[in-house]
């Protein structure tokens, strides 16, 4: 095909002269085109319709959701001025509440941020210099934008009257510090909580009354210690703002026996606990045992608290359980310090560790993570610059390490490692104290009364025992009190049945916390009902441990129960088919392993409920 005529050329703009037509070349195709074939094509030619603008149905206004990194208009057109409108971004801001006669006067104080809005409220803004009643707010911070503007509400959380008990909280807002109305009405830098650094005063009169609105939950919300913050926090934010309903829960059973417990929830210990800390303070090493659950975690925890702010002793807790290697341990050493030290100690031991080019750190990338990278790795050199720190802890300012190792039992599966510890703390009388916890008597006493041992009379015994009856009785009494309930008839059986077993007393006091009402008191009944349950809830645990024994020390239990305490009576070993030099060797694996106790000539078992299930099943 050949085309004829003009042909547009490759004109460049810059390119000077005028445009010539046609261009200079003919292109002769190689080969010639094919006939058209089939039918014949029929072009419909349309007229032109022109654009016209077209109205949509309904309209809808847009604004700024987010903030790009450019952005462009929109056909919306805002109804407000553009800038900072209140959201739903919750701050606690504190009320002052002053009663000049019959009639309050409040003040609220709204940190400002942003373009200013206006706020709706009717109180006048006045200087106070001794309020009666604080309060909490709750109002919209002017952050973010959303799709229909509003003024922000403000809502009065009434928490007392003019004679009433008043909580006054430093309330928080997520910016700077600023100045409140009064000297009294402040917030400081999160939420209205009771951590420390932020002001908490109670104060109490005669014909205190709270208004049920939804102040319960917050006063719950607020007032429990060591909650998770988040879950606090939504739950308050949700309730302020009419999300959530109001009736969260409020009421809580004080009776934890799941876990170790928080120091201050100890029942008594007072004199274990200055017993410890006397001979830390004295240098001298300490061992304490005692049956599983008789509560040595949680004396550990109350001793180093007070160890640390009665005496200045820097704590440490490692905890044993379940190690099986010297990686195992210098892992648990590594975590244990970087759990406890801080401020400039922890800077200079941090840089003892890097400078030893072991891998040791005490932030995330430690020893457990170059053995993770690295297996073949020789922990020893690692365990060894561990158990050097109390040296380098007095070198950095005097400081004397008070050193927990919990679960020491566990060191014997480690070849060789009681030898190792030895080899450190017998240099170390002058700058730290070591207490030795376990809960296997007859392993702890293999450690340290063999004389084939390592650490053989290099610790203090000190048996951690039963809880007397009348600091149980107190304890459970003042827990039900404060809790709006009475103990009643029901502490007496309740005692009967703990026998001073400390886990297995709270289990109880649980259980029968859970059968009473509020405002109501205990009775026979409840107890009778929270007994079984306690007994239901540890069926499988007292199944498994009792298919752990073997079937000598079985009969031996039940020949205790049978025989009040002695197992050698000659009509209950009959019964059984047990005989006396079985028992005599089953009674000292149970010793042993803490499954009985001497009580005075007779024996008992520990576990006073697993002693109830096993007479059951006779």
């Amino acid at each position: 095909m050949t085309f004829v005529g003009p042909e547009s050329s490759y004109e460049s703009p810059n390119a000077s002269g005028a445009e010539t037509f046609p261009a200079l070349s003919v292109q002769v195709p190689g080969m010639v085109a094919l006939p058209l074939s089939g039918p014949v094509y029929v072009l419909e030619v349309h007229e032109v319709i022109p654009e016209v603008a077209s109205v949509p149905l309904h309209w809808m206004e847009s604004a700024w959701l987010y903030q790009p990194f450019l952005s462009g208009p929109r056909a919306g057109v805002a109804v407000k001025a553009p800038g900072a409108v209140a959201s739903t971004f919750n701050i606690f801001v504190v009320t002052v509440v002053v009663p000049p006669g019959p009639e309050a006067v409040q003040v609220s104080v709204l940190p400002l941020s942003g373009s200013p809005t206006e706020v709706a409220g009717s109180q006048p803004l006045v200087d106070v210099t001794d309020p009666l009643t604080d309060q909490c707010t709750m109002m919209d911070e002017l952050t973010y934008q959303p799709l229909s503007p509003a003024v922000p509400s403000i809502e009065y959380v009434t928490l007392g009257g003019g004679s009433s008990c008043c909580t006054k909280r430093a309330c928080a807002s997520p910016g700077p510090k600023k100045a409140a109305a009064s000297p009294s009405a402040a917030y400081n830098d999160t939420r209205c909580t009771s951590d420390p650094g932020g002001e908490e005063i109670t104060r109490c009169s005669p014909g205190y009354s709270r208004v049920r609105h939804y102040s319960d939950a917050q006063l719950a919300a607020t007032g429990t210690s060591r909650v998770c913050q988040e879950t606090t926090d939504r739950y308050l934010s949700g309730l302020l703002k009419g999300i959530l309903a109001d009736d969260v829960i409020t009421d809580v059973n004080p009776f934890v026996y799941s876990r170790p417990i928080e120091p201050e929830q100890i029942v008594d210990r007072d004199e274990e606990t200055q017993a410890l800390l006397k001979h830390a303070v004295g240098g001298h090493y300490v061992r304490l045992y005692a049956p599983r659950k008789y509560g040595k975690t949680s004396l550990l925890r109350r001793a180093l608290v007070d160890g640390e702010r009665q005496e200045g002793l820097l704590p440490v807790l490692v905890d044993l359980y379940g190690v099986v290697s010297l990686a195992d341990v210098a892992v648990r050493f590594e975590r244990a310090y970087a759990k406890e030290l801080r401020g400039a100690v922890r800077s200079r031991v941090e840089d003892f560790l890097q400078k030893t080019g072991l891998g040791l750190s005490l932030g995330a990338f430690g020893i457990s993570a170059r053995l993770q990278l690295e297996p073949k790795t020789d922990p020893l050199p690692a365990l060894h610059a561990l158990l050097d720190l109390p040296l380098r802890l007095e070198e950095s300012g005097g400081f004397r390490a008070y050193i927990a190792l919990d679960e020491f039992q566990d060191v014997r599966k480690v070849p060789e490692l009681d030898g190792i510890l030895r080899s450190h703390i017998q240099f170390q009388g002058e700058v730290a104290s070591y207490v030795f916890a376990g809960s296997e008597p007859g392993l702890m006493k293999q450690l340290f009364e063999h004389k084939e041992a390592p650490l053989y009379g290099s610790a203090v015994p000190l048996r951690l025992g039963r809880l007397r009856d009348d600091d149980l009785a107190a304890y459970v009494a003042e827990r039900f009190r404060e809790t709006k309930r009475g103990a009643g008839e029901a502490v007496n059986p309740l005692l009967v049945s703990a026998k001073g077993h400390p886990q297995r007393a709270m289990l109880l006091a649980h259980r029968l916390w859970e059968e009473v009402e509020p405002n109501g008191t205990a009775t026979l009944e409840d107890w009778e009902r929270a007994h079984a349950a306690a007994l239901d809830e540890l069926q499988p645990e007292f199944e498994a441990q009792w298919r752990g024994l073997d079937t000598s020390e079985q009969k031996t239990l039940r020949a205790i129960i049978a025989g009040d305490g002695s197992p050698y009576r000659s009509a209950v070993l009959e019964r059984l088919a047990l005989s006396k030099p079985s028992a005599q060797k089953a009674l000292q694996r149970l010793r042993s392993r803490a499954e009985i106790e001497p009580d005075g000539r007779r024996q008992a078992i520990v576990d006073p409920l697993f002693a109830e299930w096993i007479g059951g099943l006779a």
